[in-house]
C-alpha cells in the first residue's frame, strides 16, 4: 500500500505495549478485597481489540454491546444538553467509539436510528468529543474500503451535521467574519468537514489525495452547514477539503458555498485576512485548467462563476481580479 493512500485513525497500541496486570488495582482493606478499574489500562485493552483486523474476530462487537449502557452513562447520555461532564473518559471513548463506528455502519436501519440516537443524545460537550470519533473511524471504514456502500457513512454525517446545527455555541455563533472559535465544537465542525482542528496548528483536511474521489457522496451532508455557525472557520474547513484535489464537477458546490459566504458577510477578516478569497481563486484557477468549457459564455454556471468573481473583486482580493479578466476573454 503507497504511503498516504489510506485515511488513518490515530490511537491504536499493540499488545507488546501492552501490560495485562495493568487493568485492575487491588487494595485491601477491613480485610475486604477491593477492585478498581483503572481506566486508563482498560482503554489501551479495547485498544487491542480495535487493532484486530475486523474479520480476524467474531466478539469485537460484543465488547461494544456489552459496555454500552456503561458508557453511555458516563457520557452523561439523557442529561441536559448544557451539562458538564466531571470526569471525562477520553481514552476509553477513543477505542470504544470507533468500535461503535463498525456498529452503526453495519447495523441494520432499525438498530441505525437506536444506535444513534446514544450519540446525538448526549449533551452538547460530550456529543462534540464523541462524535468526533465517531464520525473520524467511520470515514476510515469508508474510504479504505472501495466495495464499501456511501449510504450509511453519508446518512451518518447527515445525522451528526443536524445535530452539530443544534449546538448551543452553533446557534449563536456572532461574527461570521471571525476566525475564534471553541476547542469543543471546533473539533466536531471540522470533521464533519472531514479536516482536524488544532488551536495551535491550524485546520487541515485529513482526506488524502487518492481517495478524494470518494467524497462526492458526502457533500450532501456538508452542504447544509455553509451558511450558518461560524462562518469563517466552515470556510475555512471547505475550501481546504475542496483543494486537496480540485475536480471541475464540484462547481456547483464551490459556487453555492461562495455565495453563502457572502450572505453572511463581506468583510475583509475572512476574504482577505484569513485567505478564503485567495483560495476560492486557487480553486476556480485549477477547475478551469481540469475543464476548460468552464470559460464559456454558453455554459451554464457561467453567469454564477462571473458574479462570484465580481464579488472577490468588489472585496479587494486581489488574485481574483486577473481571474477575472481571463474569464471575460474566454481564454
Amino acid at each position: 500500500m503507497r504511503r498516504g493512500s489510506r485515511l488513518q485513525v490515530t490511537g491504536l497500541i499493540t499488545p507488546a505495549e501492552f501490560e495485562e496486570d495493568e487493568i485492575f488495582d487491588s487494595a485491601v482493606a477491613d480485610s475486604a478485597s477491593n477492585i478498581h478499574v483503572n481506566s486508563k489500562a482498560a482503554a489501551q485493552w479495547l485498544a487491542m481489540v480495535q487493532a484486530v483486523p475486523k474479520g480476524a474476530n467474531d466478539w469485537r462487537q460484543e465488547v461494544v454491546q456489552a459496555y454500552v449502557d456503561w458508557t453511555s452513562r458516563m457520557n452523561g447520555l439523557r442529561l441536559p444538553v448544557d451539562i458538564e461532564i466531571d470526569h471525562d473518559p477520553h481514552e476509553w471513548n477513543l477505542h470504544y467509539y470507533a468500535l461503535f463506528a463498525e456498529r452503526l455502519l453495519d447495523a441494520t436501519d432499525a438498530s441505525f436510528e437506536a444506535d444513534l440516537k446514544l450519540v446525538t443524545d448526549l449533551p452538547d460537550e460530550p456529543f462534540g468529543k464523541v462524535a468526533q470519533t465517531v464520525i473520524h473511524s467511520a470515514d476510515a471504514l469508508y474510504f479504505n474500503d472501495p466495495a464499501r456502500s456511501a449510504a450509511r457513512p453519508a446518512e451518518l454525517r447527515t445525522r451528526l451535521a443536524q445535530r452539530v446545527m443544534a449546538l448551543q455555541r452553533w446557534k449563536y455563533a456572532d461574527d461570521p467574519a471571525s476566525s475564534r472559535i471553541d476547542m469543543d465544537s471546533g473539533g466536531i465542525v471540522a470533521k464533519i468537514m472531514l479536516s482536524t482542528y488544532n488551536p495551535f496548528n491550524g485546520t487541515r483536511s485529513y482526506l488524502p489525495p487518492t481517495l478524494f474521489d470518494r467524497v462526492d457522496p458526502l457533500l450532501p451532508a456538508i452542504k447544509p452547514l455553509l451558511p450558518g455557525g461560524p462562518t469563517a472557520f466552515v470556510a475555512l474547513c471547505t475550501m481546504n477539503l475542496l483543494l486537496v484535489a480540485t475536480r471541475a464537477r464540484h462547481i456547483d458546490f464551490l459556487l453555492e458555498a461562495t455565495e453563502a459566504w457572502f450572505g453572511r458577510s463581506d468583510a475583509p477578516g475572512l476574504w482577505i485576512d484569513m485567505g478564503i478569497g485567495r483560495k476560492v481563486v486557487q480553486w476556480l484557477e485549477g477547475a478551469i485548467t481540469e475543464d476548460p468549457t468552464l470559460l464559456g459564455r454558453v455554459h451554464a454556471l457561467r453567469g454564477r462563476i462571473d458574479r462570484a468573481l465580481g464579488r472577490l473583486v468588489s472585496v479587494g482580493v486581489a488574485e481574483a481580479h486577473e481571474l477575472e479578466l481571463r474569464v471575460e476573454a474566454g481564454e
